[in-house]
């Protein structure tokens, strides 16, 4: 009886230890969205000569870094829609335009958008200029005058 048993279990155990033909691995990772929008330079303060008209007058440059699998677009606001606005009397103000890159804002209102494209960038530098009018006849009053303008990067 004890040669039957043997018998039998070195059957099972060879029986199941036949391997298949065909094997399979499956490999998953992931990679984080990631978007960030920053200004470079250290500085994140413009001083701006008001004595004189200016004409794509630098003031900063952000830097973009988009991994999105859509694309991403850059929001441009300002907080005083667009406006140096005297710091004592809000009723004191010039309008201005800005320049984001070779792209001017046309827009004096409201929320500007730019289309960043689809590419995966990273570090990608963009200097930011202002323009604005200053009529010699009719100089602004004595004061500061203070915008503060915010860009923001999200996925299309």
């Amino acid at each position: 009886m004890k040669n039957l048993t043997i018998a039998l279990l070195t059957f099972i155990t060879i029986n199941n230890a036949q391997a298949s033909n065909r094997a399979q691995l499956n490999l998953t990772g992931v990679i984080e969205e990631q978007l960030s929008i920053e200004i470079v330079g250290g500085n994140d303060t413009a001083q701006l000569d008001l004595s004189e008209t200016q004409q794509q007058f630098f003031v900063g440059t952000t830097r973009v870094n988009s991994n999105s699998a859509t694309g991403y677009n850059v929001k441009i606001s300002s907080l005083n829609n667009w406006k140096l606005t005297n710091t004592t009397n809000p009723t004191i103000n010039l309008p201005y335009s800005m320049n984001y890159g070779a792209q001017a804002l046309t827009q004096q209102t409201g929320e500007q958008v730019i289309d960043g494209g689809t590419s995966v960038v990273q570090n990608l530098d963009t200097d930011v200029s202002v323009n604005y009018q200053i009529d010699p006849q009719s100089p602004l009053r004595a004061g500061t005058y203070r915008d503060t303008v915010t860009f923001t990067i999200e996925a299309k």
